[in-house]
């Protein structure tokens, strides 16, 4: 490995613990002279007396209006929900069982799904259709997860900032690379993957992002 003993690495990430293991691994690599914080604002502050970033990929904006960032990714969270939840018609014939059984029982179709078809020895499968169909989506429960990944990016609370950081990174001819714990398939990272142009990590290493490889990469 290539050792670039005084060049000075800026750590983005907002997990202490992380953090630390983050500057250990660059210790183990020969850099002396790191700095970690933990948000957007500082990071784009400390950048210029920086050589090179290391960066998480979802970390607080500090004292940076984020309305700027939710506006710009918004729309990619939405249109991969367009494509990735394709709607199940109203007239599906589910729908309408789900809810002459609710009228029986004096439930609402919701109550009825949640209430005695998911305490009843229901097959899995038929379950998750009922939910899918209440829902007026496919894969209904990771929709509902993926709608608080949305709601995220639209108050601002969980960017994926760490593009914004390398993108500065790259005006200022710095190398970066993006250490993550997000799995590039998962439904907060790969809206937004395209928008990517550093090389990334995103596997975990001992239940812990692998910093050794981030930096591997940030010397090749």
């Amino acid at each position: 490995m290539k050792l670039v003993k005084m060049e000075k690495i800026l750590i983005i990430e907002d997990n202490a613990e992380e953090a630390a293991c983050a500057q250990s691994e660059l210790e183990k690599a020969g850099f002396k002279d790191v700095k970690t914080v933990t948000n957007l604002s500082d990071g784009l502050d400390a950048m210029p007396q920086y050589g090179a970033v290391l960066s998480d990929l979802f970390f607080p904006a500090g004292n940076t209006q984020t309305e700027q960032y939710s506006q710009r990714f918004l729309p990619f969270y939405e249109q991969f929900k367009q494509i990735r939840f394709p709607k199940i018609g109203k007239e599906d014939s589910v729908l309408g069982a789900i809810e002459v059984c609710a009228e029986t029982f004096g439930m609402t179709p919701q109550e009825y799904v949640d209430n005695v078809l998911a305490k009843l020895n229901t097959p899995e499968i038929v379950l998750k259709k009922a939910r899918d169909v209440l829902a007026g989506v496919e894969d209904s429960e990771r929709y509902e997860k993926f709608l608080k990944i949305e709601e995220g990016i639209r108050d601002g609370t969980n960017l994926p900032l760490g593009i914004i950081a390398c993108e500065r990174a790259a005006e200022l001819g710095m190398p970066a690379v993006i250490v993550t714990s997000t799995y590039h398939h998962s439904d907060a990272f790969e809206p937004v993957r395209d928008l990517i142009k550093v090389s990334y990590r995103d596997i975990l290493v001992d239940e812990k992002k692998d910093w050794k490889g981030g930096i591997e990469l940030l010397l090749r």
